[in-house]
């Protein structure tokens, strides 16, 4: 697998500090090894869940106060914790953004996002209802608001413009 330039890169190893070598592992495949402990880096995309919560005819959306793409909205979600479930990280998300908790009702849409500056990410979809809470926002978010598919403001990333596209064709069922 070759590197990609959005790849990121390592010097020394996580494990033990040791400055990384370049050289053929296992399978013939040159990557960056540790010669101290025997770590291998094998790249791989981040891991997100991101969040379709609708209420009649209106979308859930938060304004991100932060970059990349601070002032654009989104829907709500972020990326998964070591040892989380994407699900988890959705249920988690949603509660930390906009102080709602909701039930999962399915995995609406997974997909490789390549147009996300920190790296590729492999983002999990989750369609879900509002179990309660009232609606807020914490330090990430500047604004919360339901809109109308047909009045959206400014949207951040590509995928959450599919989305609502696919959202006006059913993509809940």
């Amino acid at each position: 697998m070759a590197e990609n330039k959005k790849t990121p890169k390592y010097s020394f190893c996580p494990l033990c500090g040791t400055r990384l070598v370049k050289r053929k592992d296992f399978d013939q495949t040159r990557r960056h090894l540790c010669p101290g402990c025997g770590w291998v880096y094998y790249p791989h995309p981040f891991l997100s869940a991101t969040v379709l919560i609708c209420k009649g005819d209106k979308v859930l959306l938060v304004k991100r106060n932060q970059t990349p793409k601070k002032g654009l909205w989104q829907l709500p979600g972020g990326f998964v914790e070591f040892g989380e479930m994407p699900q988890e990280t959705a249920v988690r998300e949603v509660k930390e953004e906009t102080g709602l908790k909701i039930k999962i009702e399915k995995l609406a849409h997974l997909e490789m996002i390549d147009d996300d500056p920190r790296g590729i990410i492999l983002g999990f979809v989750y369609q879900a209802k509002i179990k309660k809470g009232k609606l807020g926002k914490d330090k990430e978010i500047s604004a919360v608001d339901f809109f109308s598919l047909e009045k959206l403001p400014k949207i951040a990333f590509k995928i959450h413009h599919r989305l609502l596209a696919k959202k006006g064709g059913k993509i809940d069922g």
